[in-house]
């Protein structure tokens, strides 16, 4: 149909070479990989990024005022973010808090909500990790299968009980914009 969006979703952390990923060479920092996504053109209607900032950088304050904005220079696109997020606590290595969660959807509106035509949080509410964990007994499944999940259990914008965190607030109000 014509009204139908063609988008790929490229991972914008490691797109931007925040991983150490030996097999792509000595590539630095911050230098945006853009052949990856501009092999994709013309044949882009929007261009799609996730997001993780809190497994590179140590706080929401560290993300850089120009992290996402290059996306908006390099394309004359619409852009998006198909899932992301910024944990509410601390998991495994990756540090994170309620203040970061507002800090995060903050950068990616200044620098990205002109363009935006759709963004997701992945998740609404955080994870119960140990419901998580006995509903994985109870099919016969490793319950340590579950730890993977777990460093995203927390980037939900509600507590797992349903309470709501700070973050929620700027959301809605990112929303009725």
């Amino acid at each position: 149909a014509p009204e139908t969006q063609i988008f790929v979703t490229f991972q914008w952390d490691d797109l931007n070479n925040m991983f150490p990923q030996p097999e792509e060479g000595n590539r630095q920092k911050f230098a945006t990989n853009w052949e990856q996504v501009e092999a994709f053109e013309p044949n882009l209607d929007v261009w799609v990024i996730s997001s993780y900032p809190y497994f590179v950088f140590p706080s929401a304050s560290d993300i850089p005022s120009d992290y996402y904005s290059p996306l908006l220079s390099q394309t004359m696109k619409p852009v998006a973010i198909a899932e992301g997020g910024f944990s509410s606590q601390p998991v495994g290595f990756a540090q994170g808090s309620p203040d970061d969660q507002v800090i995060f959807l903050n950068a990616v509106h200044n620098q990205l909500g002109s363009r935006l035509v759709f963004w997701v949080n992945t998740l609404l509410a955080d994870f119960n990790m140990e419901s998580y964990a006995g509903e994985m007994t109870k099919q016969g499944r490793d319950p340590k299968d579950a730890e993977a999940l777990s460093n995203f259990a927390f980037i939900g914008f509600l507590n797992s009980d349903g309470t709501a965190k700070p973050a929620i607030e700027i959301w809605d109000g990112f929303r009725r914009e």
